[in-house]
């Protein structure tokens, strides 16, 4: 498990030919991948890319049957001759003679001992042994649902794999380590890694500036200092203190404490500057790793209260995309996790003889006593915009209760312990969906007509944090109700977790057949979509040998019920809505970017208002979200909307641009665009049965 290198044993029962394809990119842009190299060396077809951020990187390809061809590009999989060198859709590709068994290697280490098929299987043995070593099923208590015990090993598993070591999901596959997200994940794996969560403790005061701050996220290239950003999002701060004194809680290995590490510097962030990707240098100062905890926790205090007394939500705290409630908003969140932290902060000062115990104590207490007062009816706000609207109010028409503000108040020894079984109450009867075993982090999600605190609303209704179950926050509700003595309803909460991970016993899935062709109608319940449609005659799927080679593929039913046509001329009805509603910031923003004047003078300089447009909304507004067809054509944005909010996906930025060229008396068009790379037999049936496959949306 720690050889960057996939190791295939490959059976069959027959001779056979086999073929291997791995697109090849190597850098953060798809559009960097033209600039990769793949070439023929010996046995072993090699790729690397100048434009790789990492130092030294080149992946190779080997296998020990024999090989009938090569290939280094796309147009390998459609039969043509890829031998010679290829720029565009650089691929790693061959076809091998398979005959009973091969070992076929792919990584960035280059081994051809493991080609040998017993040595292969012994690494094989070894790598189960080290995985069975820390996701052994007895590390779990038997008084778990027996649900949640039969997931656990897997999780732990999953998470390691996934989150530690690959940080590459289905949604997000950055390779990025997050501050807060990878110090989460080592803590929570501490009984199968203790080792492992030393380790990323150090690594992540090693990211931490000097004025305390930290990169929210970066990369891990190798070099002296990494790249990453910089931000002024709140909480990352307060989750170094908090690693380090549960590490040593569950450890009892106080050493950590006095391990040195260096800090970063860069200029500190201007006003207005919430956030810049850089590499730092390193200060040429090192501190303690109790050091790097005081100066976390320091700058969170400096930072400051609000006018109701709460820690500032700077730039977003624990969910991000609460971004654009003001300079000054108020988050009850973080405050009642600051109160937490400081407090255990407190013990660990006294355990070690270090001073400063009693000042974190006293702000550990303010800080809850603040927080307790965030109090509505039956449960805890979630913060205060700017302008003292409260957030995750009763009465609001969205995110009238948010999970982590009821979770984190069970977490702090200052809150009002009735009160804390009130808020957990609502927050089951809120949050918690019994039918679809989902546990939201807030109900009711945020609609794009409706004020929003930030990007969150970029979100569909009821998709990630927005609305639907981020488990992180499922899961410390569960250990809230944990903790407050409610141990049947955390288990249920835990169980609902786990089953809502495995597949359904029954999948309902109705086709009927009528005269009409294809038919369909949409129910709507809640946050979910339920269609049925019908075919009686619609073609079917060319045979086989007419359509690209199989391992183009993944396993993949095509269902088209429409045109291109119609899907243009639907695209083109929902962004001619938005662009006709209102949009006075867009059009005063226009009106700057473009020459004084009449008409002609926009003609005069055509090329430099576009150009000034064009980068306006590059450099201003940065992209966030899922891609154009991973959400409902409702749900584009205002252009003043993002332009307020200072981020948008693909479909808000390009409307952005166009709503600022037309005011400026340009007149632009749109162009959707997919990412399927080309190859012949792809489009013939695409265009054949027409899908919504295009991700981004252009000027």
């Amino acid at each position: 498990p720690d050889t960057p290198v996939r190791v295939l044993l490959l059976e069959s029962g027959e001779p056979c030919n086999m073929a291997y394809f791995a697109p090849v990119q190597l850098a953060p842009e798809k559009e960097d991948a033209a600039s990769a190299s793949v070439w023929r060396d010996g046995s072993a077809l090699r790729a690397e890319n100048p434009r790789c951020p990492y130092k030294d990187v080149r992946v190779t390809l080997r296998c020990s049957a024999p090989w009938v061809s090569a290939g280094t590009d796309a147009r390998f999989l459609c039969g043509e001759d890829s031998g010679a060198l290829r720029r565009g859709f650089p691929a790693l590709a061959g076809a091998f003679r398979l005959e009973k068994e091969a070992v076929m290697l792919l990584g960035t280490a280059d081994i051809p001992a493991l080609l040998d098929i017993a040595r292969a299987r012994e690494a094989l043995a070894k790598t189960k042994a080290w995985w069975a070593q820390r996701v052994r099923g007895e590390k779990y208590s038997a008084a778990m649902p027996e649900s949640v015990r039969r997931l656990a090993p897997w999780s732990a598993y999953a998470a390691l794999c996934c989150r530690v070591l690959g940080r590459g999901s289905l949604y997000q596959s950055g390779g990025a380590v997050g501050f807060r997200d990878q110090l989460q994940d080592r803590i929570n794996l501490l009984p199968v890694d203790a080792a492992g969560a030393r380790a990323h403790i150090l690594a992540c005061c090693a990211h931490q500036y000097a004025e305390g701050d930290v990169q929210h996220w970066y990369h891990p290239t190798g070099g002296e200092t990494d790249k990453g950003v910089r931000t002024d999002c709140s909480d990352d701060l307060l989750w170094l203190p908090w690693a380090v004194c549960e590490y040593v809680r569950m450890t009892a290995d106080k050493s950590l404490c006095a391990e040195t590490v260096p800090y970063l510097t860069s200029p500190p962030l201007t006003r207005g500057e919430h956030s810049r990707y850089e590499t730092p240098s390193l200060s040429g100062e090192t501190g303690t790793v109790l050091d790097h905890c005081h100066r976390a926790a320091a700058l969170v205090l400096r930072r400051g209260i609000g006018e109701h007394r709460l820690l500032r939500m700077g730039g977003g705290d624990w969910n991000d995309g609460f971004d654009a409630m003001g300079e000054s908003a108020e988050s009850v969140w973080l405050t009642w996790f600051a109160s937490g932290v400081f407090h255990d902060f407190s013990a660990l000062l006294t355990k070690l003889g270090e001073s400063g115990a009693d000042r974190y104590e006293t702000a550990a207490a303010a800080l809850g006593a603040a927080a307790n007062e965030a109090w509505d009816t039956d449960h805890y706000l979630r913060g205060y915009y700017a302008d003292g609207t409260p957030l995750g109010a009763s009465g609001a028409a969205a995110c009238r209760i948010d999970s982590v503000a009821q979770s984190f108040a069970a977490f702090s020894p200052y809150a009002d312990r009735d009160r804390v079984q009130m808020a957990l109450t609502a927050a089951l009867a809120g949050l918690r969906d019994r039918e679809r075993r989902l546990i939201r982090i807030y109900a009711p999600a945020f609609l794009p007509e409706e004020r929003a605190p930030g990007y969150v609303s970029t979100y569909g209704p009821g998709f990630r944090e927005n609305g639907g179950q981020y488990t992180h926050a499922a899961v410390w509700l569960a250990l809230a109700l944990h903790r407050a003595g409610r141990r049947e309803e955390a288990a249920a909460l835990a169980e609902d977790m786990a089953l809502s991970l495995t597949a359904p016993e029954k999948l309902d899935l109705r086709i009927s057949s009528t005269p009409a062709g294809i038919r369909f109608q949409t129910a709507a319940k809640g946050a979910e979509r339920t269609r049925d449609w019908n075919t009686s005659s619609v073609p079917g799927l060319p045979r086989e040998p007419s359509m690209a080679p199989a391992w183009l593929f993944a396993p993949t039913v095509m269902i088209s019920s429409g045109s291109y046509r119609n899907l243009a001329d639907s695209l083109r009805g929902a962004l001619e809505k938005v662009l006709a509603q209102p949009r006075p910031k867009t059009a005063a923003l226009a009106a700057t970017l473009k020459p004084a004047g009449d008409n002609q003078s926009v003609l005069r300089d055509f090329e430099g208002t576009v150009l000034r447009i064009r980068d306006y909304v590059a450099r201003h507004i940065r992209p966030a979200g899922p891609g154009l067809n991973e959400l409902p054509w409702s749900s584009f944005s205002n252009p003043d909307v993002t332009l307020a909010a200072g981020y948008g996906n693909s479909a808000d930025r390009a409307i952005l641009l166009a709503a600022l060229l037309k005011e400026a008396g340009i007149e632009s068009h749109f162009v959707a665009a997919s990412g399927i790379g080309y190859a012949p037999q792809t489009v013939r049936m695409l265009e054949r049965y027409p899908s919504d496959c295009f991700g981004t949306l252009l000027v």
